[in-house]
């Protein structure tokens, strides 16, 4: 015998409305360096990690790849805050998501890649809807602070004196130069030597007339001095980083 609650479910059942499909959403996330341009596989891309924002379930994940992108449109584009630097070679992670509703999530990039001593991290939250694909022009940017320093000659001697040299460069690895695109000159950069008892005053870092390498000289004794530590500000855009260098 067919109970009275079973009849009412094959009575409402036809009319019950059918499940929501996922919807295969595409993303493509760019990740530009701070003031320059996007970071690729020149210097190893940058890690991008696509999370629900509640579970922390990972949705999807990888590398940018691609080229650092048009130097005019990114740089000296005239579009104004919502212009279009996308080019169709640009490095940028792309995925596909399945969302059946709107789904809030976080994503985080780590990069460059090859450089790990000078990676920096950046964070961005937003909500996936479905079908609503992010591409093109209207892909998802995430900006990296910071600057790539690489020691190119670490000449200090036993007593503290001599000359250090490192390489600086954007962390895409556009070249840092007096009077360029990225002008050396709105760049605060400085060496400190630091020792067992005590640092040395910084020292300016000059351009050496050399590609992008910096020098500095220290002329006091610094007895014990173990390590040197790279400063680096910009003057116009809040890009900052330090490395500290072994001295052996």
């Amino acid at each position: 015998m067919v109970k009275p609650f079973a009849l009412l479910l094959l009575f409402f059942l036809p009319w019950l409305p059918p499940a929501v499909a996922a919807t295969e959403t595409q993303i493509e996330i760019g990740v530009l360096a701070n003031g320059a341009k996007f970071i690729g596989d020149s210097k190893g891309g940058a890690y991008v990690i696509v999370a629900d924002e509640t579970t922390g379930d990972i949705l999807a994940e990888g590398r940018t790849r691609g080229s650092t992108g048009d130097t005019e449109r990114i740089m000296r584009g005239k579009g104004g805050r919502h212009g279009d630097i996308s080019t169709p070679d640009d490095a940028v992670f792309r995925g596909s998501i399945a969302l059946d509703a709107p789904r809030k999530v976080l994503i985080t990039a780590t990069g460059p890649l090859d450089h790990p001593e000078s990676a920096a991290e950046a964070e961005k939250s937003l909500w996936l809807i479905p079908g609503e694909h992010l591409l093109s022009a209207n892909r998802i940017l995430l900006e990296l602070s910071g600057y790539l320093i690489e020691p190119v000659d670490i000449g200090i001697d036993p007593d503290g004196r001599g000359i250090v040299r490192v390489s600086l460069e954007m962390l895409c690895g556009c070249p840092i130069q007096p009077g360029g695109t990225w002008d050396a000159d709105t760049i605060n950069k400085t060496a400190t030597l630091l020792g067992e008892q005590g640092n040395s005053a910084p020292v300016p870092l000059r351009y050496s007339g050399e590609g992008t390498v910096y020098e500095a000289r220290f002329d006091s004794p610094l007895p014990g001095a173990r390590f040197v530590r790279i400063d680096l500000a910009g003057t116009r855009n809040a890009n900052t980083t330090s490395r500290r260098i072994p001295l052996d």
